[in-house]
């Protein structure tokens, strides 16, 4: 039986597949677009420091979309602090 699960955790979401033995099929990491947002911004922070750089700045430099940014952060303060997360993670 073929499945596909789904499942929520730190504003990301995930698809688990399953194939027909049960085995594994695809994985894709969910948080890669937020995580390269985190690691742009952060290099851009310390460049320009944190009142110099713009959404827009980030967005231009991502790539991104603003619909794309503001799915995975409310504002640039939440940046920020997921920013300070990321780097206590490292």
């Amino acid at each position: 039986m073929i499945g596909t699960t789904w499942y929520c955790t730190n504003w990301s979401v995930s698809i688990s597949r399953t194939g027909r033995k049960g085995e594994r099929v695809a994985a894709r990491p969910a948080l890669a677009k937020r995580e390269q947002i985190i690691t742009t911004a952060a290099r851009l922070i310390h460049l320009r420091g944190y009142k110099s750089t713009s959404i827009e700045d980030i967005l231009q430099a991502t790539g991104i979309g603003k619909g794309n940014f503001y799915y995975y952060f409310a504002s640039k303060e939440e940046l920020g602090f997921a920013i300070l997360d990321w780097q206590t993670r490292r």
